[in-house]
């Protein structure tokens, strides 16, 4: 759930990992470019379910790892660190994925937005004031296993 009292997230990156990050949403941006389907909002960091998912791309992006593979067609490196990286497949998988949750459909987080046109970000407000109380279980009524087996 995102509201406007919530701190931006992008305030939380260091200076260097501001600087990393940017690079990668300029990249990605401008791989997403060819699909005038998936334009962003132009003030897209303005948008908190945006840039949240954009960190988690990017953050995924850095366990990339691409395998050197020798002339025998034999992966080479450590493979505990191969074991635990995400491979390529698996990270545009998962972009693909955050793709459809970023421009697709009415409560995108850019639906209301063009590449040229800002408009404020979707809040959303718990619709019931409060929670419902969970149906107890009724132990009476369940008969015992031997019971059953018996019929």
């Amino acid at each position: 759930m995102y509201n406007n009292l919530e701190p931006n997230r992008l305030l939380t990156l260091t200076p260097n990992q501001r600087e990393e990050f940017s690079r990668f949403v300029e990249w990605y941006f401008q791989t997403l470019e060819s699909n005038r389907a998936h334009q962003p909002c132009i003030k897209w960091y303005l948008h908190p379910e945006a840039v949240d998912r954009l960190i988690a791309l990017w953050s995924s992006s850095l366990t990339v790892a691409i395998p050197e593979v020798d002339g025998a067609g034999v992966v080479e490196g450590d493979e505990d660190a191969l074991k635990h990286a995400t491979s390529l497949r698996d990270w545009w998988r998962e972009a693909d994925i955050q793709n459809k949750m970023l421009f697709e459909g009415s409560s995108s987080p850019f639906s209301d937005c063009t590449h040229y046109i800002h408009s404020e970000p979707h809040t959303y407000e718990r619709s019931m004031p409060e929670p419902r109380s969970f149906p107890k279980i009724d132990w009476p009524e369940l008969k015992p296993f031997d019971v059953l087996s018996a019929e």
